[in-house]
């Protein structure tokens, strides 16, 4: 089992200029499929069985980097030009006149696959009586993809801190949020 942190650093033949900047969970089991990697200002989907191993809080990937920029984009931004059509209604009048102009704008998708859930540091952890924190990692077994423990930021800016929670206390995965079947002042004496 390793642990993978998001924000851990990521590296590829000769290159360590990568970070984790999530997890992508397949909701049904409650399996890893993919790393998200940061690259810059561009994030790839890393299949779980790319990841040679962890070591020194390094996720080393099995390829080159040119390898990790081949890989698919989890974000992809493609600059559209649409037809807006614009409704005008005079006063008096029993029409409506319509006339067209070309719109732009940026589209931005998001390359998740279906009956998956993208965990980051945004994901809120939620016990039965509220929100506990936020996720920084999980355990993962590379071979099979299954999460053995999370680990989560409870507390504020200056009171943070820490805990570890067994992947059977999660009772429902949903999109980008994670619950956890019991209350907050259960959790403070968990331990793995």
């Amino acid at each position: 089992m390793m642990n993978i942190l998001l924000g851990m650093q990521v590296r590829c033949t000769g290159q360590q200029s990568a970070k984790v900047s999530g997890l992508l969970m397949r909701l049904e089991d409650r399996s890893v499929t993919h790393l998200l990697v940061k690259q810059g200002h561009t994030e790839h989907l890393v299949r779980l069985h790319q990841v040679q191993d962890v070591v020194d809080g390094v996720v080393i990937l099995d390829g080159s980097a040119l390898d990790l920029k081949a890989l698919p984009l989890f974000v992809h931004m493609e600059y559209i030009r649409t037809p807006v059509l614009h409704y005008d209604v005079v006063p008096g009048a029993t029409r409506v006149y319509e006339h067209n102009e070309i719109g732009a704008g940026m589209m931005m998708t998001r390359n998740i696959p279906d009956g998956t859930g993208v965990l980051n540091h945004e994901s809120a952890v939620y016990a039965l009586d509220g929100q506990i924190g936020h996720l920084t990692g999980a355990g993962v077994d590379l071979s099979t993809g299954m999460i053995s423990a999370i680990g989560v930021r409870t507390g504020h800016l200056w009171n943070s801190h820490q805990i570890v929670l067994p992947a059977d206390l999660l009772s429902e995965v949903s999109g980008e949020s994670l619950h956890v079947a019991r209350r907050q002042a259960d959790l403070e004496h968990v331990t793995i």
